[in-house]
């Protein structure tokens, strides 16, 4: 199957990568140490005013574990969460390709391990979700659904889920139906598409790990396309 290379537009309302790792610095260190370390690729956004933080010996900030927060690429294209187990990379807002988001990823990744933040990682997914107003998602798809004397979907909301596994990665692929936008009479329909990796023994080689977001992201891909009708992928305008 030839896969585009990108579709316009899009419809993509999340890019969710996630990393569950561990960490060196204690938990109440670890944000300030990430604000050290992705300097000039991150800056920290805080739920609370700026002199409220308070700053160890070393300057480094000390946030609240239970503190909203998050970082912003300088660029404004990604945002990334942080907690003492976990990363989550996301879009900002509209999505730049995956050229772009790989290299940030990348780049963070190794200097949180080339800095001794991540220790090791024990889990990685991909998750795309793709939006699309006014769209029947079942007639758009190939995913067929019979139910013996019972009537399917008759204009309602419907949600199918299901889980393959495949080369030690389980993609779970979730289908929403018919759902209506809030404060709208107009219905949208979701693709969603998460692509899991679990490591049988905590990774510690981040070139094996970014080799397994990369093999992710591109099944990932494959899946979206495999499931979706030629007639509908051309309403994508599909570049190649």
């Amino acid at each position: 199957m030839k896969i585009p290379r990108k579709i316009s537009p899009d419809n993509l309302k999340d890019t969710i990568i996630q990393v569950v790792y561990t960490a060196e610095p204690a938990p109440e260190l670890l944000l300030g140490y990430v604000e050290q370390t992705l300097k000039g690729i991150f800056h920290f956004i805080t739920g609370i005013p700026k002199d409220e933080n308070s700053k160890n010996d070393k300057g480094f900030l000390i946030v609240n574990e239970v503190e909203k927060g998050f970082f912003i690429s300088n660029d404004g294209k990604f945002k990334l969460n942080v907690t003492p187990s976990t990363l989550i990379f996301n879009q900002q807002e509209k999505y730049s390709g995956w050229h772009d988001y790989s290299a940030c990823i990348s780049e963070t990744l190794t200097r949180l391990f080339g800095n001794r933040i991540i220790i090791d990682v024990s889990r990685v997914g991909v998750r795309y979700i793709s939006q699309f107003p006014s769209t029947d998602v079942f007639e758009s798809t190939q995913v067929n659904i019979n139910m013996t004397g019972l009537s399917f979907g008759d204009g309602l909301a419907t949600q199918f889920r299901t889980e393959i596994v495949e080369e030690n990665f389980k993609s779970i692929i979730t289908l929403v139906n018919r759902i209506e936008k809030q404060n709208s009479l107009n219905t949208i329909g979701i693709i969603d598409i998460d692509v899991i990796q679990v490591f049988e023994s905590d990774l510690s080689d981040f070139q094996v790990l970014l080799r397994s977001i990369e093999k992710g992201h591109e099944k990932q891909k494959a899946i979206f396309f495999s499931l979706i009708t030629d007639v509908f992928l051309n309403s994508l305008n599909p570049e190649y």
